[in-house]
């Protein structure tokens, strides 16, 4: 959290570079509202007293800027790699910076038959990377997975998806890709319990395009209203000079 004093055209600026952050998140909501298991940011911010080091009192504006992981809609897709989870949860994905976590459940096979996400990374099953050489690729409601490795329709179950939640989500920060890193590695991973997994479906954005609409444009009328206010105080800046220098 970024405290930021205020007075006079000093909090007129950090006013205006507050709405322009709030202005990015925005932006940055509206081009992610097609990439599966995108968690949108918010950024809130309040007015506080505080007392300055020599004593005097100021008012101040606190900034948070935090990640809302609500669902987003899952949606069917027919293809037996994507898998959404209906419920709290992060798969884990195995990666060259660690374990890293997303519900982006767009997974694909590379040309080993590990189970990879769109960026390559495998995806971690209960035992480590899971490798699925087989057809006929099934998985159930607790992220079981079954394969037919013989070819002779009998599915055997080879592997679990590991799926994992944390009491509190905020534990976690972005890191692209719908990818997430813990902030504190001290952090201890909870079963993901009444989580369901779904296989075919993806979990969509959870940007609400209207509503991030609307902010934008309350957001820029807002930051119009602000650079106004500073460019009357540029102009009693310059008339003030103007003025001293005809009285000099």
């Amino acid at each position: 959290m970024e405290v930021i004093f205020k007075s006079g055209l000093e909090g007129t600026v950090e006013s205006s570079l507050l709405l322009e952050k709030k202005m990015d998140l925005t932006a940055n909501n509206l081009a992610n509202v097609a990439t599966a298991g995108f968690k949108r940011d918010r950024i809130s911010f309040r007015e506080v007293l505080l007392t300055a080091y020599n004593g005097e009192v100021k008012q101040a504006k606190t900034e948070s800027i935090y990640t809302d992981f609500g669902p987003g809609e899952v949606k069917r897709t027919g293809n037996p790699l994507d898998v959404a989870l209906n419920g709290p949860g992060f798969f884990k994905i195995e990666t060259p910076d660690g374990i890293l976590y997303t519900r982006a459940g767009n997974f694909a096979l590379n040309s080993d038959n590990v189970l990879v996400t769109a960026q390559g990374y495998p995806v971690m099953g209960q035992g480590g990377p899971i490798t699925l050489d087989g057809t006929s690729i099934e998985m159930n409601e607790v992220g079981g997975i079954s394969i037919d490795q013989a070819g002779d329709g009998v599915m055997a179950e080879v592997d679990s998806l590991a799926v994992v939640n944390f009491d509190d989500p905020s534990v976690l920060e972005k890191i692209g890709n719908s990818l997430y890193r813990l902030k504190d590695p001290q952090a201890n991973e909870i079963p993901a319990d009444g989580t369901q997994v779904r296989q075919g479906y993806l979990e969509q954005s959870n940007v609400n395009v209207m509503e991030e609409m609307v902010q934008m444009i309350q957001v820029q009328r807002n930051y119009e209203s602000y650079q106004k206010i500073i460019q009357l105080f540029d102009e009693i800046d310059s008339r003030a000079i103007n003025d001293v220098g005809k009285l000099t």
